[in-house]
């Protein structure tokens, strides 16, 4: 069953979404400013998890552009009309009307409802599913420094904005899928589960039972573990994915 929070809950139900993150961590927010509390479980995380973060305001402070580029784990993306606020992890998910912004943590009058994958399977897919769909149709983006003068009066502050960085998918994924649920999860030929479903392929390790997606592009194909890619990203991507079986 959904649980509603307050200012407070959802505060802290953020810090365990990404602290109990073990697979896939979805930070989606229009406006970034990390307090420092929830920086230091994202700095903790391992790059086994899966970060992304979608923002939409193109202009972020410097020093929040700065925390962002030295996070090699973290993948961020840029879209102009995002509204929603959405974090989640592999077992909840937290609906809010809280920006990942640090003055909202603490002293917006801000509400929350919490969903739970094990007690509501089915709301937690639902919302699971429109964040790969944000993700899907949101940049790439790389954040970069962009200092502006100071107005007369003192008030401007230098920002820092968002330059888009072309993705050479010529070579390399910049995802990957889970064959079986089609998760996203790290691009890797040779790991295409995520934790969950590997657990349940190893019992049996049958390498040719195929399973429902692509890895590479998430659509419904027939894979197996020996065999992940769908034939038109397997001409694609053939030199990646020799690279990460061999």
């Amino acid at each position: 069953m959904a649980k509603f929070l307050d200012r407070r809950g959802i505060s802290y139900e953020l810090g365990e979404i990404i602290k109990n993150a073990k697979d896939r961590l979805y930070l989606i927010s229009p406006f970034l400013k990390v307090s420092k509390d929830l920086k230091e479980l994202l700095e903790a995380k391992p790059n086994s998890v899966d970060i992304r973060v979608i923002f939409g305001k193109s202009e972020l402070q410097p020093d929040e552009a700065e925390w962002l580029q030295r996070l090699d784990a973290v993948k961020t993306s840029y879209r102009k009309d995002l509204h929603a606020k959405c974090y989640l992890n592999e077992d909840k998910a937290l609906l809010t009307s809280m920006n990942l912004y640090e003055f909202s943590e603490k002293n917006n009058d801000e509400m929350g409802v919490l969903v739970s994958y094990e007690e509501d399977r089915e709301l937690y897919e639902d919302i699971l599913q429109e964040a790969k769909r944000l993700l899907e149709r949101s940049q790439p983006g790389r954040v970069m420094f962009a200092r502006v003068e100071p107005a007369e009066d003192g008030r401007e502050e230098p920002r820092a904005r968002v330059a888009q960085e072309t993705v050479k998918t010529s070579a390399t994924p910049q995802t990957g899928f889970c064959l079986r649920c089609g998760d996203s999860i790290p691009a890797n030929a040779a790991q295409p589960y995520c934790k969950r479903c590997y657990s349940s392929w190893s019992q049996y390790k049958n390498e040719d039972y195929e399973e429902k997606h692509c890895h590479t592009c998430g659509k419904e194909h027939e894979a197996t573990m020996s065999k992940p890619l769908c034939l038109a990203c397997y001409r694609k991507y053939k030199d990646w994915a020799a690279l990460t079986t061999g």
